[in-house]
């Protein structure tokens, strides 16, 4: 029986990431304003909420055509009028055109807008069930790597960057393949003289 326990698979992985994953997934967030928008923007508390989400927006839109929908009420006059001044109010904050999608509905008192945005569930930390002293197996702590994890996916800005990273833009790509480029033919001595084009006195 000893043999056999000794023998047996650590029940946790060797890695942090598997043992205390990062869960991304999308919500639907949405944001009611009081009618009528004034043509600077919404005011006050509304002003705060305003600009909270629409730097949700532009940070946790679901990928490249994520879309903004904004529903506007009235009589059809009231409608073309709100649709105009929003739209210049939101291309004036950062959000295209092309990312607008209205909707006019007669018998709404409110202007609503939505998304879809991108969201991470961050594992709890705080399981100390391991052994710190005695570890024959040399398995890693049941907490080891948690901390990291859950700060990781509370301060990331896109989480469906835990998923598939941006692409790097061409200058910083042009300037890596020169710098490794550099180190492997030994020509580039330090990586900040390779990128800089520095040469060896």
């Amino acid at each position: 029986m000893l043999i056999a326990a000794g023998c047996a698979q650590p029940q946790r992985d060797h890695d942090f990431r598997v043992n205390h994953p990062l869960v991304v997934g999308t919500e639907t967030l949405s944001l009611k304003l009081s009618t009528p928008v004034r043509k600077g923007g919404p005011t006050g508390m509304e002003e705060i909420a305003f600009k909270r989400f629409v730097g949700n927006f532009i940070d946790r839109k679901n990928g490249k055509n994520g879309k903004m929908e904004v529903m506007v009420g009235g009589s059809a006059m009231e409608q073309v009028a709100q649709e105009v001044r929003l739209r210049d109010i939101l291309t004036h904050e950062g959000i295209s055109p092309s990312e607008l999608v209205f909707v006019r509905t007669g018998n709404l008192e409110e202007v609503i807008l939505s998304f879809v945005a991108n969201t991470v569930k961050a594992p709890e930390c705080g399981d100390w069930s391991s052994n710190a002293n005695l570890n024959w197996s040399n398995r890693t702590h049941s907490n080891f790597g948690c901390a990291y994890q859950r700060n990781l996916g509370l301060t990331v800005a896109d989480p469906r960057d835990l998923k598939q990273a941006k692409p790097m833009s061409r200058p910083d790509a042009v300037r890596s393949s020169r710098i490794i480029g550099s180190q492997r033919d030994g020509s580039g001595g330090t990586a900040a003289g390779a990128g800089a084009g520095a040469t060896a006195n």
